[in-house]
C-alpha cells in the first residue's frame, strides 16, 4: 500500500535554506521502501546521476527493482552493462564525432565522465527490471495459445496468402487527376472490368507476379509479387476468409472476391498446419526465455509498487 503525501518537505530536504533543521535533514529518511530508508544524501545521489527527471518515484522505482533483483539473486554480467552504456552514449553523439561533439558542449556545462555514470547507472537498472521480468514469468495457458496463435497461424494453420488487389477509391483519384469525371460508382465497374481481364490474362498464361504489377494497387504486397505481409483471418473480411480456407495449397488464381478494399484475385501459396500439443513444450521454452518486452516491463513495475509498503517520513514531519 502506498501513502502519497505533499511534497513540501521533499522540497526542503534538498534546500539549504529549509526550514527543516540540518540535524532532521540528516537523520530523517526521505522515504522507506519495504523496510529500506532513502535518506537525503543517496536521494541527492540519484539525483546528481539522472538524466531527464529527478522524481522521487524514480528512486523508488530503482529501490524497488533492486530489492526484486536481489531476491531472485539476479547477477548481471559487466558486457551487458558496458555495451548498454557504449550504445546509449553514441545515441546521444547521434553520428557526430565525439571530440567535435564535446568541444560543442562542454562550454555549456556538458561532462561525459558525469554523463557515462548516469547511463551505467540507468543500464543498471534497466538490465536488473528485464532480468526480473524474465526470471518471475509464467507460462499461462493464455500466454501460450497467444504465441501459438501468433508463430504458427490462427488455430495453427498458417497460409501465405497472395492477391491482386484493384482498388476503386484508386481508379477514382486516377481519373481526377487526369481531369476526367467518374463516380465512385463508376469506378466500381471499372475494377469489377479490370479484374476480369487480369483473370482471363492469367487463364491464357500469365505470371501471377506480372499482373500484380499490372493491376495490384496494394502497396504493402505489391513489392513482394503479392505476398500478404501478414495474413490473419478476416482483415479483409469474412467473404475473403472463407475464399481462402476454400484453396487448397498451392493454388493458382481464383475468382475475385470483393472487400470493403476493393476487389481481389486471390492465391494460397501454402499452408502449414501445426497442433499446439506437437509445440508445446519447445513453445513454452521460447516463451520462457525471451527477451522481456515493453508490456511485461511495464506491468511488473505496476506490480511493484502496488505491492510495496512505502512512506514518506520527512514529508510527514512536515505536516
Amino acid at each position: 500500500m502506498i501513502k502519497l503525501t505533499a511534497c513540501t518537505a521533499l522540497i526542503a530536504a534538498i534546500n539549504p535554506c529549509s526550514s527543516l533543521s540540518a540535524q532532521v535533514e540528516e537523520q530523517v529518511p526521505i522515504a522507506i521502501v519495504n523496510g529500506e530508508e532513502i535518506d537525503v544524501e543517496q536521494y541527492k545521489d540519484f539525483l546528481y546521476l539522472s538524466i531527464g527527471s529527478g522524481d522521487l518515484p524514480r528512486i523508488i522505482d530503482s529501490v524497488l527493482i533492486t530489492q526484486a533483483a536481489n531476491k531472485y539473486k539476479i547477477e548481471l554480467a559487466e558486457e551487458d552493462i558496458s555495451l548498454r552504456v557504449n550504445n546509449a552514449w553514441l545515441d546521444l553523439l547521434a553520428g557526430a564525432n565525439e571530440k567535435d561533439f564535446l568541444s560543442e558542449y562542454e562550454p555549456f556545462g556538458f561532462n561525459k565522465e558525469l554523463t557515462l555514470a548516469a547511463l551505467r547507472a540507468t543500464a543498471i537498472t534497466q538490465v536488473k527490471l528485464e532480468k526480473y521480468v524474465v526470471a518471475t514469468r509464467v507460462v499461462t495457458d493464455d500466454l501460450l495459445q497467444r504465441e501459438f496463435h501468433s508463430k504458427y497461424g490462427f488455430n495453427g494453420v498458417k497460409r501465405e496468402v497472395a492477391h491482386i488487389m484493384i482498388m476503386p477509391h484508386h481508379i477514382h483519384a486516377e481519373a481526377l487527376r487526369s481531369d476526367a469525371e467518374i463516380s465512385f460508382e463508376e469506378a466500381k465497374l471499372v475494377a469489377a472490368e479490370r479484374a476480369r481481364q487480369c483473370l482471363q490474362e492469367l487463364e491464357e498464361g500469365a505470371s501471377f507476379t506480372a499482373m500484380v504489377a499490372k493491376y495490384s494497387h496494394d502497396p504493402a504486397s505489391n513489392n513482394n509479387q503479392g505476398v500478404l505481409p501478414t495474413y490473419r483471418p478476416g482483415m479483409y473480411g469474412e467473404d475473403f476468409k472463407k475464399m481462402v480456407e476454400n484453396l487448397d495449397a498451392p493454388h493458382t488464381a481464383t475468382s475475385s472476391i470483393e472487400s470493403g478494399a476493393g476487389v481481389h484475385i486471390v492465391r494460397v501459396n501454402s499452408m502449414i498446419v501445426t497442433k499446439l500439443r506437437d509445440v508445446r513444450e519447445a513453445l513454452s521454452r521460447e516463451i520462457l526465455n525471451s527477451p522481456a518486452n515493453i508490456g511485461e516491463i511495464k506491468q511488473t513495475i505496476l506490480e511493484l509498487r502496488a505491492a510495496a509498503e512505502i512512506s514518506y517520513p520527512l514529508s510527514e514531519l512536515a505536516e
